[in-house]
């Protein structure tokens, strides 16, 4: 269930997300009596979506998901590093960065393949683009910032 909280004059809603994790966010509504009501009335739609299996979606960022995806390859100091930030800087990030990572979808990666194909490449660099998108996408879903990963086929190689 949920519940709310006052922080900093601001009410909040407090509850779990599909991991158990403890979760808030805003309501952005200043405490008054007038507003009081109001995060009340939220809290109650929030708890209906929460039973329908509707949690909140996150304003995440695909470029904040390719950024995971550096940060992880710096940290693990994988070899292939300079190879996925050309991948991310020249080709992903131009296209993907300003998605909001909950709108993301199949038809956006096939619109992206026209494009790349167009341009000329291959369907092994496109299949090693959509490894990294996705495996920034699997990193945020572990750490709990996306309640799913998207479908995104894989390319066939040529015969």
């Amino acid at each position: 269930m949920a519940s709310l909280e006052l922080r900093h004059l601001i009410w909040h809603i407090r509850y779990r997300d599909k991991r158990g994790r403890s979760r808030s966010i805003s309501t952005k509504l200043h405490t008054s009596p007038k507003n009081d009501v109001l995060a009340q009335k939220k809290l109650i739609a929030f708890q209906v979506d929460l039973s329908r299996g509707q949690y909140p979606s996150n304003s995440i960022k695909i470029g904040s998901l390719l950024d995971d995806v550096l940060n992880d390859y710096r940290v693990n100091k994988k070899k292939s590093l300079v190879r996925v930030e050309l991948r991310i800087t020249k080709h992903l990030r131009p296209w993907f960065g300003n998605l909001k990572a909950d709108r993301f979808g199949a038809d956006d990666w096939r619109e992206y393949v026209a494009y790349r194909m167009a341009e000329g490449a291959k369907n092994a660099s496109l299949n090693l683009e959509r490894a990294n998108l996705m495996y920034g996408f699997s990193l945020a879903f572990k750490a709990g910032r996306l309640p799913s990963k998207p479908y995104c086929p894989r390319l066939k190689p040529p015969p």
